[in-house]
């Protein structure tokens, strides 16, 4: 059987970046399961989680994210023209 590549998850492409993508993802939403979001984008919840610190902590995204239930509760009207 010939080797096939699995194709590249949306995080990874080169048009936008990984928090554009994650972004792009939540918005909808008020509340998401992180591994919900990691299997959508094919990408590992750690580094979800680790995206999602990074767009609350630059204010692109109001929220918090419970740890231990794996779930961010989003806010709308983040900072930065996120659209949240």
């Amino acid at each position: 059987m010939p080797f096939r590549p699995s194709p590249p998850s949306p995080l990874h492409t080169h048009t936008r970046t990984p928090l554009q993508v994650v972004l792009k993802a939540i918005q909808p939403y008020s509340r998401v399961r992180i591994p919900f979001i990691a299997h959508q984008l094919n990408v590992p919840a750690a580094d979800v989680e680790q995206l999602l610190i990074s767009l609350i902590l630059d204010g692109r995204v109001q929220g918090r994210i419970d740890q231990v239930n794996q779930v961010g509760v989003l806010r709308a009207g983040g900072g930065g023209g996120g659209g949240l």
